[in-house]
């Protein structure tokens, strides 16, 4: 009789553990599909950023007269110091 009553104390204490393991299963998911949503977004924020710098890098380079070779020189040049 005991050991039936230990048994079903254990079975029970295992469909709560199964419980909350599935609700932090749950949880964990939802974090991770909201990250990978922000990593999208912040990825095509980079890329339009990355757009816009090229164009500016471009239009800055023609009005000084300077070479992609040269604007990057002196880009490197400026990040040594």
């Amino acid at each position: 009789m005991a050991a039936m009553g230990v048994a079903l104390l254990a079975a029970i204490a295992g469909l709560i553990w199964c419980a909350v393991l599935g609700s932090r299963l749950s949880t964990q998911q939802t974090e991770l599909n909201d990250a990978r949503q922000q990593n999208a977004a912040l990825a095509a924020e980079l890329r339009e950023t990355d757009a816009r710098l090229r164009v500016t890098t471009d239009e800055l380079g023609k009005s000084l007269g300077l070479t992609q070779k040269q604007l990057d020189e002196r880009a490197q040049e400026i990040i040594a110091r």
